[in-house]
């Protein structure tokens, strides 16, 4: 008895839509003092959002697993082979390059999520004293306007394969004589 991919899919977004909210939310209140527990409470939620989806991928498998992750941004191993074997045909294949770097994105995401929230509970419950909070503070700061560029990067591939797709897909419909 497996998990099925419809249920599998939903689960993957809606956790992917919560974190991203919880993401959002935070940043937007990182500097007011007045929304300091809305920003320490959405903080939170990121990095039970982000444990939970550690645990999705390793329960339902596929495309949601650490290794399917880590295969996607190994991809890239094999285009810079091309590279150096100047294998012009085989680097102009969009999938490979989309799928290599959102792998690559989304694996930074996950390395830089647990330093994220750990820094933010550092500085928030002030470990180590006043000294080490500032710099908990500093790199908290630092790390959420990295994952920031890098959320920017990871939307930015999305609109460009979705802008492709609709292109092809527009480029088909005309050129099929079914359709007119």
């Amino acid at each position: 008895m497996g998990i099925s991919i419809a249920f599998s899919k939903s689960v993957k977004n809606t956790l992917h839509l919560i974190g991203a909210a919880s993401f959002i939310t935070a940043y937007i209140t990182a500097d007011s003092e007045s929304f300091r527990l809305v920003h320490v409470y959405c903080g939170y939620g990121f990095g039970i959002i982000f444990l939970l989806r550690l645990c999705w991928g390793a329960i339902a498998g596929g495309a949601s697993s650490l290794g399917a992750l880590w295969r996607r941004a190994s991809m890239v191993k094999g285009i810079q082979a091309d590279i150096k074997a100047l294998q012009i045909q085989r680097l102009w294949n969009w999938n490979r390059w989309y799928g290599a770097f959102m792998g690559v994105f989304i694996l930074v995401m996950y390395v830089l999520t647990p330093l994220l929230v750990l820094t933010g509970i550092g500085g928030y419950e002030e470990w180590g004293g006043k000294w080490l909070r500032a710099i908990f503070e500093g790199s908290h700061e630092t790390l959420g306007e990295m994952y920031l560029f890098i959320i920017f990067v990871h939307l930015a591939l999305v609109g460009v394969r979705y802008v492709r797709t609709r292109l092809l897909e527009s480029r088909a419909a005309v050129s099929d004589p079914a359709v007119n």
